[in-house]
């Protein structure tokens, strides 16, 4: 393949991720997901038991996130990838204001690290990893404070 047109590509795909942190997660525009998700993807998150593999269920998932974190923004740390493999190293942050997970909203701050690792097919997301530290968001916002 032409390298121009390699680097191009890739150029593309950081920005198709740049657009899912800035839109989707920190503007928190939801009705683009169909833009940026293609229509086969898979979502690896580690807060659901299952994979999220249709547009519904990550709606939902990400309603119920911003419901418990309404101020909730991604920062990019790093971006780097390969052809169609984008890696970020990223650091979410928010207020806890809402339920999450049974716990009643405590009004505490999160600053939670992560990583995440996608797969771009034809413009869009296909595949979708992420790894970040569940224990300390609970711990973050008291979940494990006497008491509760």
């Amino acid at each position: 393949m032409d390298s121009n047109l390699s680097r191009d590509r890739l150029a593309g795909n950081k920005a198709l991720i740049r657009r899912f942190y800035g839109d989707v997660w920190n503007q928190k525009k939801l009705e683009l997901l169909p833009e940026i998700l293609s229509p086969r993807f898979c979502w690896h998150e580690p807060y659901e038991a299952d994979d999220i593999t249709n547009l519904e269920d990550a709606i939902a998932f990400l309603k119920l996130l911003f419901t418990a974190f309404p101020d909730y923004t991604i920062q990019i740390e790093d971006l780097f990838g390969e052809g169609d493999r984008i890696a970020v190293r990223w650091l979410g942050s928010g207020t806890h204001l809402g339920e999450l997970k049974g716990i009643p909203p405590t009004g505490r701050n999160i600053s939670v690290p992560g990583t995440s690792i996608f797969c771009i097919e034809a413009g869009m997301i296909s595949e979708y990893w992420t790894s970040l530290d569940s224990l300390l968001v609970m711990a973050e916002i008291g979940a494990f404070d006497s008491g509760r």
